[in-house]
């Protein structure tokens, strides 16, 4: 599923702007009609009833019994779609994604992590403010990485866009808490007073793709909205990265995506 068939690259500015404020934008990569398959998929795959365990999330709201839904609607997350799809890992191949990775981690890409989120209208959830390396760096020994959040569905302030921090990259990996508010995510941690930082709004079109440091602060709003806002999550470095890995289900996860160089798996770290 290649937008172009053809490598990507940024643009001498847009790599600039990464460097300065530690995200950039590419507009349009594919199509609404692309990006809205890409999700009618996703919708597919976690109804499927074979689908193995793990990979499929409910919404809070509704697990919790705060409120009634079933199907599509009732969705938070697909985890990990390259492991259970051809179409997703071809997503995570095409060249004009990890033409424009290339610009950022090297030459060598390997993609680890991903997930497409389903901010469902009316009851999607937030994210706090975190940094992406706080979840990775634990266990292995990762120094960058960088995300590309491909807007589904268009995204917007009304129903639950992505905000940024910019140049918060620069900032070395703060600490992390469970949120103060009641939070019925607790598998989340937020960064304490990131929420008072100079944020900005990130809207995206259906299609396009924001490319962000894994350092940067970043966090997605509620969707109170009547629109939904699904997006897709790839979580992507070098091939530099040594991956301590304790199961074969996460060795599967991690895949070259680009370049020669093949993953470097090796067995979890001594705990002290």
């Amino acid at each position: 599923m290649s937008a172009s068939g053809r490598d990507a690259a940024l643009t001498a500015e847009q790599e600039a702007h990464f460097t300065e404020h530690g995200y950039v934008i590419a507009t349009d990569v594919y199509d609404r009609d692309a990006a809205q398959a890409l999700k009618a998929h996703a919708i597919e795959l976690c109804l499927d009833p074979a689908i193995p365990a793990g990979h499929v999330k409910m919404n809070a709201l509704v697990a919790s019994g705060q409120v009634e839904r079933t199907g599509a609607a009732a969705l938070h997350s697909l985890f990990r779609p390259h492991v259970v799809s051809d179409l997703y890992a071809e997503v995570c191949r095409d060249p004009a994604l990890t033409g424009r990775l290339a610009n950022i981690l090297g030459p060598d890409v390997i993609t680890f992590n991903g997930l497409v989120i389903f901010k469902s209208r009316e009851v999607g959830l937030p994210f706090p403010y975190h940094q992406d390396l706080w979840y990775f760096r634990r266990g292995n020994d990762m120094q960058r990485s960088c995300g590309i959040w491909m807007a589904l569905d268009d995204a917007d302030e009304e129903n639950g866009c992505l905000w940024v921090v910019p140049g918060s990259h620069r900032l070395p990996i703060q600490e992390h808490v469970l949120p103060e508010a009641d939070h019925l995510q607790q598998e989340f941690r937020e960064v304490p007073g990131a929420a008072e930082m100079d944020e900005i709004p990130v809207p995206l079109r259906s299609g396009s793709c924001l490319f962000f440091d894994g350092r940067l602060l970043h966090r997605s709003s509620h969707n109170h909205s009547a629109r939904d806002r699904a997006c897709y999550v790839i979580h992507n470095t070098s091939a530099d990265t040594v991956f301590r890995m304790g199961s074969e289900f996460e060795m599967r996860t991690v895949m070259r995506t680009r370049g020669d160089r093949e993953p470097i798996l090796c067995p979890p770290a001594p705990q002290a």
